[in-house]
């Protein structure tokens, strides 16, 4: 008898662990959701903090947590914390390095900053992965030209 509880109880908590990580996979894809949608708040503080959710979730895969960190960059970028978005774009590259924007969005605040040979160190980054990047490739140009910087310009990005 004594087998048939522990086979029990296994079981039990077996399928009470799968529905916990359902329900975290579940809130999780909404939080995933909600930080993309943040990046188009005015507010900053509750949109920074739904991206954190994602980026401290234990459910988030790592292409998921440097999407997060990219589109909390954006949020930095859209309330001129130029800082901040620098630090969280490049944790987002350290976290997901085929994520080509994050780096794209670095060289563009260097560049910004009037640090154009880093600049163009993670615009060379950027092209060795995405070859065919127009903005890269502009900005590039530009730096070579030595024309006065513009804008940083970064989109948010969308989980898959």
């Amino acid at each position: 008898m004594k087998i048939n509880f522990t086979l029990a109880s296994l079981i039990f908590v077996t399928t009470f662990s799968l529905s916990s990580q359902t329900y975290g996979f579940t809130t999780h894809n909404k939080n995933i959701e909600k930080c993309y949608e943040a990046t188009k708040q005015i507010t900053i503080t509750p949109s920074v903090r739904t991206c954190n959710h994602v980026i401290k979730s234990r459910f988030s895969s790592r292409k998921n947590k440097a999407i997060a960190l990219h589109n909390r960059g954006v949020i930095y970028l859209n309330h001129n914390l130029n800082d901040k978005a620098l630090k969280s774009f490049e944790k987002a590259a350290r976290t997901n390095s085929k994520q080509s924007a994050s780096l794209l969005a670095i060289a563009q605040l260097h560049y910004a900053n009037d640090n154009a040979l880093l600049a163009l160190k993670y615009l060379e980054k950027v092209l060795s992965k995405e070859n065919e990047n127009l903005l890269a490739h502009k900005l590039r140009k530009q730096i070579n030209s030595n024309k006065l910087a513009g804008k940083v310009i970064s989109k948010p990005l969308v989980a898959d």
